[in-house]
């Protein structure tokens, strides 16, 4: 099964006893961790209002999804998926950064290598015509 099937699939399979609102809750919830890309602040009337709830629905959803961890709500899988996702991140941005350094050392030979050419380009000749 693709790897997001079988993630849709467990979500589909957690959540089936929600109703219709506590799902979109914890959805937004879900979202919003994602986009922060760090974990719940644990400020329910924050949260409530952000995710157009009440504390209520909110703290039912924490407590059965989430686990505290000092000030914050943490999610297992969305911290596995965000540190992945740094982690890629990281190995393209090192990657690009090598590419870079390999075209600038490139470019300061090919740069020497023309300067090299203009300057025997403006040497003076001695040549058996001059006088």
């Amino acid at each position: 099964m693709h790897y997001y099937a079988h993630h849709i699939g467990d979500l589909l399979k957690d959540t089936s006893h929600l109703s219709n609102e506590q799902l979109a809750v914890y959805m937004r919830l879900l979202w919003k961790y994602y986009l922060d890309e760090k974990p719940l602040e644990n400020n329910l009337e924050m949260l409530a209002f952000a995710m157009r709830s009440d504390e209520k629905t909110v703290r039912l959803l924490l407590n059965h999804y989430f686990k505290l961890d000092g000030e914050f709500w943490r999610q297992t899988r969305c911290d596995k998926e965000i540190k992945k996702y740094h982690s890629k991140s990281e190995k393209a941005m090192n990657s690009a950064n090598a590419r870079w350094s390999k075209a600038d050392a490139m470019r300061t030979h090919t740069e020497r290598n023309a300067n090299a050419l203009a300057d025997d380009a403006n040497a003076p000749k001695n040549d058996a015509n001059h006088k």
